[in-house]
């Protein structure tokens, strides 16, 4: 064989342990991972609880615009046409947007329902004034 093809092969080989050993490493990681590495069971911990941002209800607030609509079902609101009577709860007149917040812990936000004037065209795309 001449010098560049056995060079050649060499570089092959070298590569390819460094291949293989990288693989070991991975398993052997793995197998470290999956036997030292205890995930808790649903029981064994609290819930994990997701918050949102702060968001701030302003005269002249767009809800079309603002969204706060999707932003209260992707929070877990529940539109209702009764009078708020549960966390979770709220409703939209042509007055007023009440919303019962969900419970907070303490310490975290005031606890008081917030209801909000609504200007004309509460369906979805009058300003909201506080």
């Amino acid at each position: 064989m001449n010098r560049p093809a056995r060079w050649v092969t060499y570089a092959s080989l070298v590569l390819a342990g460094l291949v293989a050993a990288f693989g070991l490493v991975v398993v052997a990681y793995g197998a470290y991972l999956a036997t030292f590495l205890a995930l808790p069971k649903s029981d064994e911990h609290p819930p994990l609880r997701l918050y949102s941002g702060p968001f701030l209800l302003q005269p002249d607030l767009s809800l079309v615009h603002s969204r706060l609509l999707e932003r209260l079902q992707r929070l877990g609101y529940r539109r209702v046409n009764v009078p708020v009577q549960s966390p979770g709860d709220y409703r939209l007149t042509e007055e007023a947007l009440t919303v019962y917040l969900h419970a907070q812990p303490e310490g975290l936000c005031r606890r008081d329902d917030g209801d909000v004037a609504v200007g004309s065209g509460a369906s979805g795309g009058g300003p909201v004034s506080a």
